[in-house]
Protein backbone atom coordinates (compact mmCIF):
# COMPACT_ATOMS: atom_id res chain seq x y z
CA UNK A 1 0.00 0.00 0.00
CA UNK A 2 1.16 3.21 -1.14
CA UNK A 3 1.92 5.80 2.11
CA UNK A 4 -0.14 8.97 1.85
CA UNK A 5 1.05 12.18 0.40
CA UNK A 6 1.77 15.13 2.72
CA UNK A 7 -0.90 17.31 0.83
CA UNK A 8 -3.66 13.79 1.97
CA UNK A 9 -2.39 14.02 5.19
CA UNK A 10 -2.77 18.15 5.86
CA UNK A 11 -6.41 17.79 4.30
CA UNK A 12 -7.49 15.15 6.70
CA UNK A 13 -6.10 17.14 9.47
CA UNK A 14 -7.61 20.08 8.32
CA UNK A 15 -11.21 18.53 7.94
CA UNK A 16 -11.09 16.95 11.16
CA UNK A 17 -12.72 14.54 13.44
CA UNK A 18 -16.08 16.06 13.44
CA UNK A 19 -16.24 15.99 9.47
CA UNK A 20 -14.48 12.25 9.30
CA UNK A 21 -17.23 11.10 11.57
CA UNK A 22 -19.85 11.83 9.26
CA UNK A 23 -17.67 10.49 5.95
CA UNK A 24 -16.33 7.54 7.27
CA UNK A 25 -18.96 5.91 9.71
CA UNK A 26 -21.14 7.45 7.39
CA UNK A 27 -23.12 8.22 10.43
CA UNK A 28 -25.89 11.34 10.09
CA UNK A 29 -24.54 14.91 10.82
CA UNK A 30 -27.71 16.70 10.83
CA UNK A 31 -29.85 18.53 13.65
CA UNK A 32 -29.52 20.59 16.22
CA UNK A 33 -27.81 18.34 18.99
CA UNK A 34 -24.82 18.21 17.09
CA UNK A 35 -23.24 21.54 16.73
CA UNK A 36 -24.20 24.69 19.54
CA UNK A 37 -25.45 27.89 17.76
CA UNK A 38 -23.10 30.34 17.45
CA UNK A 39 -24.58 33.63 19.91
CA UNK A 40 -22.86 36.02 17.48
CA UNK A 41 -25.31 35.43 14.53
CA UNK A 42 -28.53 35.84 13.89
CA UNK A 43 -31.05 32.71 13.18
CA UNK A 44 -32.06 30.95 10.12
CA UNK A 45 -35.11 29.84 8.63
CA UNK A 46 -34.53 26.01 8.66
CA UNK A 47 -37.41 25.60 6.00
CA UNK A 48 -35.77 27.95 3.95
CA UNK A 49 -32.73 26.68 3.82
CA UNK A 50 -33.08 23.15 3.26
CA UNK A 51 -35.21 24.75 0.33
CA UNK A 52 -32.26 26.64 -0.92
CA UNK A 53 -30.05 23.94 -0.51
CA UNK A 54 -32.03 21.67 -2.48
CA UNK A 55 -32.26 23.95 -5.56
CA UNK A 56 -28.27 24.36 -5.45
CA UNK A 57 -28.20 20.36 -5.05
CA UNK A 58 -30.30 19.81 -8.18
CA UNK A 59 -28.55 22.55 -10.23
CA UNK A 60 -25.23 20.05 -9.44
CA UNK A 61 -27.58 16.73 -10.52
CA UNK A 62 -27.79 15.45 -7.11
CA UNK A 63 -30.56 16.09 -5.98
CA UNK A 64 -31.50 12.72 -4.43
CA UNK A 65 -29.26 12.71 -1.96
CA UNK A 66 -30.11 12.37 1.20
CA UNK A 67 -29.18 15.78 3.21
CA UNK A 68 -29.01 13.96 6.39
CA UNK A 69 -25.66 12.38 5.32
CA UNK A 70 -23.73 15.16 3.58
CA UNK A 71 -25.09 18.12 5.48
CA UNK A 72 -25.07 20.14 8.79
CA UNK A 73 -27.51 22.43 10.80
CA UNK A 74 -26.87 24.11 14.27
CA UNK A 75 -29.34 24.42 16.58
CA UNK A 76 -30.16 28.17 15.28
CA UNK A 77 -31.31 26.64 12.20
CA UNK A 78 -28.49 27.65 9.90
CA UNK A 79 -26.49 25.18 7.13
CA UNK A 80 -22.82 25.04 8.64
CA UNK A 81 -21.42 22.05 7.05
CA UNK A 82 -21.88 20.56 3.48
CA UNK A 83 -19.88 17.49 2.05
CA UNK A 84 -20.61 16.40 -1.28
CA UNK A 85 -17.42 14.72 -1.82
CA UNK A 86 -17.13 11.86 -4.36
CA UNK A 87 -20.87 12.08 -5.64
CA UNK A 88 -20.67 12.43 -8.98
CA UNK A 89 -21.52 16.29 -9.30
CA UNK A 90 -21.61 17.40 -12.43
CA UNK A 91 -22.36 20.86 -14.31
CA UNK A 92 -21.03 24.20 -12.64
CA UNK A 93 -20.27 24.88 -8.78
CA UNK A 94 -23.91 27.11 -8.36
CA UNK A 95 -23.44 30.75 -7.34
CA UNK A 96 -26.18 30.06 -4.54
CA UNK A 97 -23.65 28.31 -2.47
CA UNK A 98 -22.82 31.86 -1.64
CA UNK A 99 -25.80 32.62 0.00
CA UNK A 100 -25.37 30.11 3.02
CA UNK A 101 -23.39 32.52 4.93
CA UNK A 102 -22.51 30.40 7.86
CA UNK A 103 -21.22 27.99 6.44
CA UNK A 104 -17.55 26.83 8.18
CA UNK A 105 -16.81 23.79 5.97
CA UNK A 106 -17.55 23.24 2.05
CA UNK A 107 -16.27 20.22 0.60
CA UNK A 108 -16.85 19.31 -3.31
CA UNK A 109 -14.12 17.39 -4.03
CA UNK A 110 -13.56 14.25 -6.53
CA UNK A 111 -16.51 15.16 -8.83
CA UNK A 112 -16.63 16.13 -12.53
CA UNK A 113 -17.49 20.30 -11.79
CA UNK A 114 -16.76 22.25 -14.40
CA UNK A 115 -16.59 26.00 -14.83
CA UNK A 116 -14.96 28.32 -12.76
CA UNK A 117 -15.28 29.21 -9.36
CA UNK A 118 -17.87 31.52 -7.84
CA UNK A 119 -16.69 35.00 -6.63
CA UNK A 120 -19.43 34.36 -4.69
CA UNK A 121 -17.85 32.04 -2.64
CA UNK A 122 -16.13 35.07 -1.04
CA UNK A 123 -19.08 36.00 0.58
CA UNK A 124 -18.83 32.84 2.76
CA UNK A 125 -17.63 34.97 5.83
CA UNK A 126 -17.64 31.88 8.25
CA UNK A 127 -15.50 29.19 6.54
CA UNK A 128 -12.90 27.90 7.70
CA UNK A 129 -12.30 25.13 5.27
CA UNK A 130 -13.03 25.22 1.24
CA UNK A 131 -11.72 21.89 -0.87
CA UNK A 132 -12.60 22.07 -4.86
CA UNK A 133 -9.86 19.74 -5.51
CA UNK A 134 -9.87 16.75 -7.72
CA UNK A 135 -12.50 18.24 -10.25
CA UNK A 136 -12.57 20.04 -13.70
CA UNK A 137 -12.60 23.58 -12.94
CA UNK A 138 -11.33 25.97 -15.06
CA UNK A 139 -10.30 30.01 -15.08
CA UNK A 140 -8.97 32.27 -12.65
CA UNK A 141 -8.95 31.99 -8.85
CA UNK A 142 -11.12 34.64 -7.87
CA UNK A 143 -9.95 37.13 -6.08
CA UNK A 144 -12.56 37.56 -3.53
CA UNK A 145 -11.73 34.63 -1.77
CA UNK A 146 -8.63 36.72 -0.06
CA UNK A 147 -12.03 37.85 2.18
CA UNK A 148 -12.36 34.75 4.23
CA UNK A 149 -10.31 35.74 6.72
CA UNK A 150 -11.64 32.44 9.11
CA UNK A 151 -10.51 30.18 6.09
CA UNK A 152 -7.64 27.67 7.90
CA UNK A 153 -7.44 25.38 4.77
CA UNK A 154 -7.63 26.14 0.84
CA UNK A 155 -7.71 23.13 -1.52
CA UNK A 156 -7.83 23.89 -5.71
CA UNK A 157 -5.56 21.34 -6.50
CA UNK A 158 -6.20 18.55 -9.31
CA UNK A 159 -7.78 21.51 -11.50
CA UNK A 160 -7.56 23.42 -15.03
CA UNK A 161 -7.11 26.41 -13.05
CA UNK A 162 -5.19 29.59 -15.04
CA UNK A 163 -3.92 33.11 -14.52
CA UNK A 164 -2.42 34.07 -11.08
CA UNK A 165 -2.23 33.17 -7.75
CA UNK A 166 -4.29 35.91 -6.17
CA UNK A 167 -2.49 38.48 -4.08
CA UNK A 168 -5.44 38.63 -2.12
CA UNK A 169 -4.45 35.59 -0.50
CA UNK A 170 -1.87 37.56 1.42
CA UNK A 171 -5.21 38.34 3.56
CA UNK A 172 -5.74 34.95 4.91
CA UNK A 173 -4.22 35.73 7.86
CA UNK A 174 -5.87 32.04 9.42
CA UNK A 175 -4.64 29.96 6.81
CA UNK A 176 -3.10 26.79 7.73
CA UNK A 177 -3.04 24.83 4.40
CA UNK A 178 -2.83 26.34 0.73
CA UNK A 179 -3.08 23.56 -2.25
CA UNK A 180 -3.32 24.73 -5.68
CA UNK A 181 -0.98 22.02 -7.23
CA UNK A 182 -2.08 20.39 -10.57
CA UNK A 183 -3.22 23.47 -12.39
CA UNK A 184 -1.96 25.32 -15.03
CA UNK A 185 -1.20 28.91 -12.96
CA UNK A 186 1.40 31.15 -14.20
CA UNK A 187 3.02 34.12 -13.08
CA UNK A 188 5.00 34.76 -9.84
CA UNK A 189 4.35 33.55 -6.26
CA UNK A 190 2.90 36.68 -4.90
CA UNK A 191 5.07 37.90 -1.94
CA UNK A 192 2.01 38.85 -0.12
CA UNK A 193 2.32 34.87 0.73
CA UNK A 194 4.77 35.84 3.02
CA UNK A 195 2.13 37.04 5.41
CA UNK A 196 0.70 33.78 5.95
CA UNK A 197 2.06 33.30 9.81
CA UNK A 198 0.14 30.25 10.69
CA UNK A 199 1.01 28.66 7.45
CA UNK A 200 1.79 24.87 7.62
CA UNK A 201 1.66 23.51 4.08
CA UNK A 202 2.15 25.41 0.80
CA UNK A 203 1.91 23.28 -2.23
CA UNK A 204 2.37 24.79 -5.62
CA UNK A 205 3.63 22.07 -7.67
CA UNK A 206 2.92 21.38 -10.96
CA UNK A 207 2.10 24.53 -12.43
CA UNK A 208 4.28 27.24 -14.58
CA UNK A 209 4.72 29.48 -11.73
CA UNK A 210 7.85 31.92 -13.13
CA UNK A 211 10.08 34.23 -11.81
CA UNK A 212 12.19 34.15 -7.94
CA UNK A 213 11.38 32.05 -4.95
CA UNK A 214 9.95 35.42 -2.86
CA UNK A 215 11.99 35.95 -0.09
CA UNK A 216 8.65 36.65 1.91
CA UNK A 217 8.57 33.22 2.46
CA UNK A 218 11.24 33.05 5.11
CA UNK A 219 8.47 34.27 7.08
CA UNK A 220 6.49 32.06 7.39
CA UNK A 221 7.39 30.36 11.00
CA UNK A 222 4.99 27.79 11.08
CA UNK A 223 5.47 26.51 7.57
CA UNK A 224 6.63 22.54 7.61
CA UNK A 225 5.89 21.44 3.77
CA UNK A 226 6.75 23.81 0.94
CA UNK A 227 5.91 22.06 -2.75
CA UNK A 228 7.48 24.12 -5.75
CA UNK A 229 8.71 21.55 -8.17
CA UNK A 230 7.77 21.39 -11.68
CA UNK A 231 7.26 25.14 -12.10
CA UNK A 232 9.12 27.28 -14.32
CA UNK A 233 10.99 29.24 -10.76
CA UNK A 234 14.57 31.13 -11.82
CA UNK A 235 17.10 32.80 -9.80
CA UNK A 236 18.40 32.10 -5.88
CA UNK A 237 16.76 29.84 -3.33
CA UNK A 238 16.71 32.72 -0.47
CA UNK A 239 19.26 32.46 2.41
CA UNK A 240 16.47 32.80 4.84
CA UNK A 241 14.01 29.88 3.71
CA UNK A 242 16.96 27.36 5.42
CA UNK A 243 16.43 29.06 9.09
CA UNK A 244 12.92 28.16 8.93
CA UNK A 245 12.81 26.31 12.40
CA UNK A 246 9.79 23.47 11.45
CA UNK A 247 10.32 23.14 7.81
CA UNK A 248 10.74 19.35 7.21
CA UNK A 249 9.56 18.45 4.10
CA UNK A 250 10.81 20.78 0.80
CA UNK A 251 10.11 19.67 -3.06
CA UNK A 252 12.17 22.58 -5.47
CA UNK A 253 12.94 20.18 -9.19
CA UNK A 254 13.43 23.08 -11.55
CA UNK A 255 16.16 23.55 -13.79
CA UNK A 256 16.95 27.61 -13.30
CA UNK A 257 17.42 27.94 -9.95
CA UNK A 258 20.84 28.18 -7.99
CA UNK A 259 21.80 27.75 -4.52
CA UNK A 260 22.42 30.51 -2.97
CA UNK A 261 25.90 31.92 -1.56
CA UNK A 262 24.58 33.87 1.44
CA UNK A 263 25.17 30.64 3.06
CA UNK A 264 28.07 30.32 5.73
CA UNK A 265 29.73 26.77 4.49
CA UNK A 266 28.22 25.73 8.37
CA UNK A 267 24.83 26.70 7.05
CA UNK A 268 25.18 25.19 3.57
CA UNK A 269 26.52 21.73 5.36
CA UNK A 270 23.51 21.85 7.71
CA UNK A 271 20.69 22.11 5.12
CA UNK A 272 22.43 19.60 2.87
CA UNK A 273 21.67 17.33 5.47
CA UNK A 274 18.61 18.04 6.45
CA UNK A 275 17.23 18.31 2.49
CA UNK A 276 19.41 17.26 0.36
CA UNK A 277 20.18 20.82 -1.03
CA UNK A 278 22.45 21.25 -4.20
CA UNK A 279 25.26 18.36 -3.94
CA UNK A 280 27.89 19.32 -5.87
CA UNK A 281 26.12 23.05 -6.92
CA UNK A 282 24.26 21.24 -9.21
CA UNK A 283 21.77 23.49 -10.87
CA UNK A 284 18.83 21.52 -10.96
CA UNK A 285 17.80 20.66 -7.82
CA UNK A 286 15.74 18.10 -5.56
CA UNK A 287 15.20 18.96 -1.91
CA UNK A 288 13.15 16.67 0.30
CA UNK A 289 12.07 12.79 -0.55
Amino acid sequence: MRPLSTRIVRKLLSIGCCLLFGLLLSQPVYGEDLLSPNPSIHSCDLEQEIHELTQVLSEMGASALDLEQVSVFDSNGCLVRLILDHQGLQGQIPTGLGQFYHLQDLSLSGNHLQGSVPAELGDLSQLERLFLDFNRLEGAIPAELGALHQLKGLFLDHNQLTGQIPGSFGQLHSLEDLSLENNDLTGMIPAEMGELKQLRGLFLRHNRLSGPIPVELAKLDSLQDLYLSDNWLSGMIPAEIAQLPGLNSVKIDVHQLSCTPLLTEPELAQFQRRHQLCPNALQELWIGS
